[in-house]
């Protein structure tokens, strides 16, 4: 079984600014700005070293479309990262 992936795989084409209300997952996982997709390889790097239920956690609360949840989430795996 393929392991899971933080973001979903698609042709990105929004090359806009992050609106103030849009949910941050939301932002990096359709923007196809060169930064963020810099941002989502590196984060998908991390992520990949993440192991078995842990990753199923981790996966659910980063790609939450509460900032709040979402930041904990990425603070997590950068935690993890380093």
């Amino acid at each position: 079984m393929k392991p899971k992936r933080l973001f979903d795989e698609f042709a990105r084409t929004e090359t806009r600014t992050r609106n103030r209300n849009e949910p941050m997952f939301a932002y990096l996982n359709t923007s196809s700005r060169n930064p963020v997709v810099s941002i989502r390889t590196t984060l998908e790097e991390w992520f990949s070293e993440i192991q078995g239920v842990n990753q199923k956690d981790l996966r659910s609360r980063f790609r939450s479309f509460d900032d709040e949840t979402h930041l904990a989430a990425l603070f997590e795996l950068y935690v993890y990262s380093s």
